[in-house]
């Protein structure tokens, strides 16, 4: 489900990248105006991004109480809701899980020393520098150095993936 959810909120947010830049957001859709469906994908892709990494925490801790991770999700609900900035928020919340996730995949190739952990521990590594690139964005190609270090790191998931499938 976290990799469902990370995918539509990307999905979500390449939609929107495409509509801006094309200019193609019609004025008026179902009603609502175009900042209204920026603000609404905003907060999906934002929702779905850092519910799937919480997932992905609860995952890797091997949480045996979901309270805690449903006592999270709101608190970060309730912190968007409120927070002024939401995109330093958005930026600021997921380099910690991504963080978290990098340290707990660390610890299981230390522990397990196969190609698949590598894998997995390079791909949160990669989309961790991704997001500090967003995260301290001074010139647009801190942008395209953010996009691409995510990429390459959904790509080494996608092979963790296939290669733990395979077998």
């Amino acid at each position: 489900f976290a990799f469902l959810a990370i995918a539509g909120s990307s999905l979500v947010q390449a939609i929107n990248s495409m509509l801006l830049l094309t200019n193609a957001l019609p004025t008026g859709l179902f009603g609502f105006s175009p900042d209204w469906l920026q603000f609404a994908a905003f907060y999906l892709s934002t929702l779905g991004f850092l519910s799937a990494l919480l997932i992905l925490l609860t995952i890797a801790w091997n949480a045996q109480d979901h309270r805690f991770t449903v006592l999270l999700l709101f608190t970060l609900v309730l912190a968007f809701l409120i927070a002024r900035n939401k995109v330093i928020l958005l930026f600021g919340v997921s380099v910690l899980f991504l963080g978290a996730l990098v340290l707990a995949y660390l610890q299981n190739y230390w522990h397990r020393r196969r190609l698949t952990s590598l894998l997995i521990f390079s791909a949160f590594t990669f989309l961790l520098v991704g997001q500090l690139s967003f995260l301290f964005w001074i010139d647009p190609i801190y942008f395209v150095i953010g996009l691409v270090l995510q990429l390459i790191g959904y790509l080494l998931l996608l092979v963790a993936l296939i290669k733990m499938v395979s077998k």
